[in-house]
């Protein structure tokens, strides 16, 4: 029995060892492969960048700005952190790190979408479509201010599991682990280029097929705990470095009536608090027209440069 119980421990140590190997083999790959391809990373590496506008936010705002045009109209500089399907937790950590890393900017242009209601339940609140990018972000896991944000959108289990053994990371996370991708870049050295502008992260969408077979149903969001929780924070954190602050509602496609009383009363909460400008681009009956959008929620390429000559002119209205 005794032998039994050593070589079982053996084998567990040996194991251990081997999956430190890997892990780090794997680590080093992804850390130069996708050093510049993936936006989180590009946002979070930047340094002394002094902009009059950062627009930050998921998709609805990743994909929504056509910003050499905006800078084009407004004479400006800008910069997009937006990620695609990042929650507020993330955009927070993006637009910290921004400010952390010598950047600066007067304005922060920060989307917000409708809702009907807050809720207070955390479990009803995994069900978002909005996500923190645990894999995107483990090169800045052990940043504390990080950490925390990780904290909050993972399990205490998973917490230990990536400290205590990284290999699960990527055993996790294996997608991003394609072994053509693996053997191209060690054939070639060089990664995919990124799809967004590098110098600003524009990301407009111009390949798209919908035939406006579906509406789009804000009135079933809800503001839930974390959300709310790290849209404050940006808010602090912009009101704490006198950035001025515009919150934006971006259109949608053929939208769905619903009651905004919830939403409208969180707005005022919003101005009168952080002395926020609030812009609903949602009206128009433009937005009913299919030729503008990629889906129920996103505008594509053409969509995109109308609704930022709207934005561009509410920004610059006196």
């Amino acid at each position: 029995m005794k032998s039994f119980i050593k070589k079982s421990i053996l084998f567990l140590c040996l194991a251990l060892l081997v999956s430190y190997a890997v892990y780090y083999a794997l680590n080093t790959f992804q850390l130069k492969y996708y050093a510049h391809n993936l936006k989180t990373r590009w946002a979070i590496e930047l340094k002394d960048k002094h902009v009059d506008y950062v627009f930050l936010g998921s998709s609805r705002m990743a994909n929504m700005i056509a910003l050499q045009q905006a800078d084009s109209i407004m004479h400006t500089s800008s910069v997009n952190l937006s990620t695609a399907g990042s929650s507020y937790g993330e955009s927070y950590v993006l637009f910290q790190q921004f400010l952390a890393h010598g950047n600066s900017t007067k304005t922060l242009v920060l989307s917000f979408d409708l809702f009907k209601s807050r809720h207070t339940s955390l479990k009803n609140e995994t069900l978002t479509p909005l996500v923190f990018k645990h894999f995107e972000l483990f090169p800045y896991y052990n940043d504390p201010g990080i950490k925390t944000v990780y904290a909050d959108y993972t399990s205490s289990a998973h917490m230990y599991l990536w400290e205590y053994v990284p290999f699960s990371r990527c055993a996790e996370f294996n997608n991003y682990f394609k072994a053509d991708s693996i053997y191209s870049y060690v054939i070639s050295g060089k990664s995919p280029e990124p799809s967004f502008n590098s110098e600003n992260g524009e990301q407009l969408i111009y390949n798209f097929k919908f035939k406006g077979e579906k509406y789009a149903a804000p009135g079933g969001i809800q503001l839930g705990p974390r959300s709310e929780k790290y849209l404050l924070k940006i808010l602090d954190l912009a009101q704490k470095n006198n950035i001025k602050i515009v919150l934006v509602t971006a259109p949608y496609y053929h939208m769905e009536k619903f009651d905004r009383t919830y939403h409208t009363l969180y707005v005022n909460f919003l101005k009168q608090q952080y002395h926020a400008t609030y812009w609903d681009f949602t009206a128009p009956k433009k937005w009913d027209n299919i030729g503008y959008f990629v889906d129920p929620i996103h505008t594509n390429a053409t969509g995109s440069r109308l609704y930022t000559q709207m934005l561009c002119d509410s920004l610059t209205y006196k």
